[in-house]
């Protein structure tokens, strides 16, 4: 059985190869030979009696074509083939419902594609699923972090001290390696003279071994590269660089190997070149450079992190070992903790400081796909923009579902016609499912090619620096395979029902009555269309108002006449052993300028997010509980207050760097009302950090926003920049010009000072108080941009829905609508008839959508500043909205009506 079942499958699949014409000439010269063969050994001798015989020539060819070729295959292909041509036939259908698709599901594949890239896709490394970040957990009471604009217990932290690195990589019974990640971000790097600025990370010897990521050119890291002091290989410092900065820089000559380069004036020689898929472990960061851990000891040489135990600054990772799995990793890691934590004990610490300590747990976390605080701070915005794009391809879907079933009412004289024939219902219904899902394949394709350009336009919502991997993998196919099956059912299932469900006779003899329930049942797609418009309005209307709320919001800061400038002043030519001389003498210039009423350095500029804080002693006050110690920490200059527009509410500004008084301070109003209860009442007393002297409080000056302008004003001590050791590189500097000048004058003034001071022009990046409140607000804008965006096309499609059925419904009750006017109704009437139906059905999708909006409310509660979800002005607002859309959905087809 088996041996003829495969001659069959065999013959089957070689008619595949040949023509269709070829085989049913081959079949019937076949037929005529047995014929011929049964009239010569008939008794008759004739044709005829051996036609007879044989049977119906039509019925055996079919047969044998059946055992020959696929017949299902056949008429699938067939239907196929009927589908598109009707779809051809109705081209202004087909475009209409082709753009439909193309809008909704452009949009969600363009949100999806950025989730992937953030969250899902496994890094380029060898056996990704290894892979893990470690964390600490069971963190003492100071450990805070800051939470919709208000300071809270912080549950993890992902970054440790190099003591505990170190102490860990003691213990690696489960692991078969670590390694730990350092700062980065933009760094100055020069070749041959020509400078640029890179994305780069530093990150110790054994990453790349870790990670098994083989060089394109060259070699990667080891342990030998990251020695302190330089390396093994008798060159000062050794380099990885990206291949998309191998092509830019070096043109992709195999002589990049070898090159030196300058980064931050420290020599460095390229070792490597890392493959083009592989670009860091932060999804939505591409990184142009990897530098060895101990080379920051040259870069940065005033921070001693090897040596400071507070400094928790490494992100570290590691391989688990081939069959340990993550809660075998667990356990172990939360058995040697104490020993982890005694190791990297600072001997100094206080005995409560070191009680904390040692409760300090190790917990691992899966990081196949990296990690990265862009997808943690993006994910509920882009959860929740996905969920909004999901509803308006639902609209899309629901729409298309509607075109059909009218379309399919006007073909009930056809659908009819072919059941008397003899077609099964099946047929019929495979025929619409393959419309449906030809529809879906072309609205499929369209919208992956618009993604494209909406999934750069989101990035460029978020930032300009953000490069998030979108290509096409598995996760990608599959989504967009479920896409197309949703798109084909809703779209087509309910129509291929209806028409298997036709009666011929009924059919025939009411050709252009109305399909039963078939108005019902798009009736209600326009009430749960509109419902979901009005959600998605809703929701815009809030992000938009919570948006202005946080752009135009009060921050302590003078707007108008501040502009903060960041000089890259060591790569111009100073080196940082006259760093400081030259910040006194670019700020005795800059003063003098005509055009500038104020000028100081900070290290900290606001609203950037860059903060450090720390726990405060108070003389007279051992009654305030640790977390209401903590003040945030701003080196600054004098000048720095006035030229930000904040005005001091009692004392005097910070002393000049001549100045002998090395330990005062000057603290926030908030600070000041906290610790002493007035301004008045802080100066003369006196703030300990913690190790250090007693600072005296010199003045106190009026709030700002450091973080956001969520947050309450935060207690911020401002201390002298110059205080206990020399300015480090890289302080931003602070501008306030005159009335009658202008922000391009003011930062045209301070380039050429920079540039007499430095020799050359530096790189010199402007920043405005009104850009630093757009960047804080990123996500904010990205759900209010996009949720309005949605929501406009939501209510275009909810609209064109509603004006399709009210069409369809008219021209079904054409006759009706004659006997009215016939009778004595007037236009005014039957045009009501029309208004009154679509209003019934856009007001039972406003109370919907209010009923849904209602449970969905919470989820944008985070986002929002200064506006309520239950504010009534966005409900009636959006309500007005829809009403509006349906007021002019209504026109035409009342027109038509009268």
């Amino acid at each position: 059985m088996m041996i003829a079942w495969l001659s069959r499958l065999g013959k089957r699949i070689g008619a595949l190869g040949r023509r269709r014409r070829q085989l049913d000439e081959d079949l019937a010269a076949e037929l005529d030979h047995h014929l011929e063969m049964k009239s010569r050994h008939s008794e008759a001798g004739d044709t005829a009696s051996a036609q007879r015989a044989l049977g119906s020539r039509a019925y055996w060819l079919e047969q044998t074509r059946g055992e020959w070729t696929f017949p299902r295959l056949e008429a699938w292909w067939a239907d196929l083939r009927y589908a598109a041509r009707r779809l051809r036939h109705d081209r202004v259908f087909t475009i209409v419902a082709t753009l439909t698709l193309v809008l909704g599901t452009g949009a969600t594949t363009a949100v999806f594609s950025l989730l992937n890239g953030l969250r899902w896709r496994p890094l380029p490394v060898v056996r990704p699923g290894e892979m893990v970040r470690l964390a600490l957990t069971h963190l003492p009471p100071s450990e805070r972090h800051w939470l919709d604009g208000r300071q809270v217990p912080a549950l993890e932290r992902n970054t440790i001290s190099f003591a505990m690195y170190e102490a860990l990589t003691r213990h690696d019974d489960v692991f078969a390696g670590f390694f730990a990640l350092g700062g980065g971000g933009s760094i100055h790097v020069e070749h041959q003279g020509v400078p640029r600025q890179v994305k780069f990370n530093l990150a110790t010897g054994s990453m790349f071994t870790v990670l098994g990521v083989a060089p394109q050119v060259g070699r990667l890291f080891n342990p030998a590269d990251d020695l302190p002091g330089g390396s093994a290989d008798g060159v000062p410092w050794s380099a990885v660089i990206s291949d998309a900065l191998w092509t830019s820089m070096f043109n992709r000559s195999p002589s990049a190997v070898g090159a030196r380069i300058i980064v931050d004036q420290v020599p460095f020689v390229v070792i490597g070149v890392c493959p083009p898929a592989f670009k860091g472990l932060n999804p939505g960061s591409e990184l142009d450079l990897w530098l060895p851990l101990s080379a920051s000891e040259a870069l940065f040489p005033l921070f001693k992190w090897r040596r400071q135990h507070s400094a928790r600054l490494l992100r570290p990772f590691a391989r688990l070992r081939p069959g340990v799995d993550m809660e075998q990793a667990a356990r172990y890691l939360s058995a040697v903790a104490p020993a982890v934590m005694e190791e990297a004990a600072d001997p100094a610490q206080s005995a409560q400081d070191r009680a904390y300590h040692l409760a300090i747990h190790v917990e691992p976390r899966p990081a196949a796909n990296g990690f990265s605080m862009l997808a943690v701070s993006y994910l509920k915005p882009l959860t929740i923009l996905m969920a909004a794009v999901g509803a308006v391809l639902l609209i899309a879907a629901t729409n298309l579902t509607s075109l059909f079933l009218a379309r399919t009412a006007a073909r009930r004289h056809e659908m009819a016609i072919r059941v008397s024939l003899g077609a099964p219902a099946a047929r019929l219904r495979r025929g619409l499912l393959f419309e449906s899902a030809l529809i879906a394949s072309a609205g499929v394709a369209g919208g992956l090619l618009l993604s494209r350009v909406l999934a750069v336009a989101l990035q460029g919502l978020v930032s300009e620096g953000i490069r998030i991997d979108t290509s096409l993998d598995l996760r990608m196919f599959a989504f967009l395979g479920l896409v197309l099956l949703m798109v084909t059912l809703v779209a087509g299932l309910g129509p291929a029902l209806q028409a298997g469900r036709a009666q011929p006779q009924t059919a025939l003899k009411n050709a252009a009555g109305p399909a039963p329930g078939a108005l019902r049942v798009r009736a209600g797609l326009v009430v749960l269309q509109t419902a979901l418009s009005l959600a998605l309005t809703a929701g815009a209307g809030m992000m938009l108002a919570s948006l202005r709320g946080l752009v135009d919001g009060d921050t302590g800061l003078d707007r108008r006449r501040s502009v903060f400038l960041w000089p890259d002043l060591l790569n111009a030519g100073i080196g940082r052993d006259r760093m400081t001389r030259a910040y006194e003498n670019i700020l005795a210039q800059l003063r003098a300028q005509p055009d500038i009423e104020a000028a100081g350095w900070t290290d900290t500029v606001p609203l950037s997010g860059n903060l450090s804080s720390y726990s405060v002693d108070v003389e007279g006050r051992s009654d305030l509980p640790l977390p209401q110690r903590e003040v945030f920490s701003i080196l600054a200059s004098d000048g720095y207050l006035a030229a930000t527009g904040m005005r001091l509410r009692a004392g005097v500004d910070l002393p000049g760097p001549t100045s002998a008084r090395l330990n005062v301070a000057v603290i926030g109003e908030t600070a000041a009302r906290r610790f002493f209860g007035s301004p008045e009442a802080a100066i003369g007393r006196h703030l300990r950090p913690a190790k250090q002297d007693w600072l005296e409080i010199i003045g106190v000056a009026a709030d700002s926003k450091y973080y956001s302008v969520r947050e309450a004003h935060p207690p911020a001590i401002y201390r002298p920049y110059w205080a206990g050791q020399p300015p480090r590189p890289g302080l931003s500097l602070a501008l306030h010009y005159r009335g009658g000048a202008g922000e391009s004058s003011a930062v045209a003034a301070a380039t050429r000072v920079f540039e007499r001071e430095a020799g050359r022009r530096p790189f010199v990046e402007v920043r405005t108080i009104d850009g630093l409140l757009r960047g804080a607000a990123g996500t904010e804008r990205l759900l209010a941009w996009l949720l309005t965006a949605m929501a406009a096309l939501a209510l275009l499609i909810s609209a064109t829905g509603l004006a399709g059925l009210l069409s369809y419904l008219v021209e079904q009750r054409r006759k009706d609508f004659g006997i009215r006017l016939a009778l004595g109704a007037t236009t005014r009437h039957v045009q009501g008839l029309i208004v009154s139906h679509g209003l019934l059905l856009s007001g039972t999708g406003v109370l919907l959508g209010a009923v849904l909006s209602y449970f969905l409310r919470r989820t944008l509660d985070s986002f929002l500043f200064g506006v309520s979800p239950a504010d009534p002005r966005i409900w009636l607002g959006g309500g007005a909205l829809i009403i509006g859309a349906a007021l002019i959905a209504c026109a035409a087809p009342a027109w038509r009506a009268a």
